[in-house]
């Protein structure tokens, strides 16, 4: 049916998230989804970073084929994108990080 299984936990969880990531030519999006009923809990989006190295697809090939190190510097930005920005700002948007005690200080 066209769909791929990442893992299967054992046991039953009632709580889990997962996270699907669009990236297009100017545009990222992560669409965190609650497993069990397959409904977006929060979209958040951002400027595709590879955008410094050319506005277009062919214009990053071009940029990569220059220098045999631009490839890892492109796939670089859109890790750190994926993980810093986009999969962060859902995740903080659901479950915001809890306050300190000021008591304790």
């Amino acid at each position: 049916m066209d769909e791929e299984i990442i893992l299967i936990l054992p046991g039953e969880h009632a709580n889990s998230n997962g996270i699907a990531i669009g990236v297009g030519t100017t545009t990222m999006a992560a669409y965190l989804c609650d497993l069990a009923t397959m409904e977006a809990v929060e979209t958040v989006s951002m400027m595709n970073p590879q955008c410094k190295y050319g506005e277009d697809v062919m214009s990053r090939i071009s940029y990569h084929v220059t220098n045999e190190d631009n490839l890892q510097k492109i796939n670089a930005d859109l890790i750190e994108a994926i993980n810093d920005s986009l999969i962060a700002r859902a995740c903080e948007s659901t479950h915001p990080p809890k306050e300190k005690d000021k008591s304790k200080d």
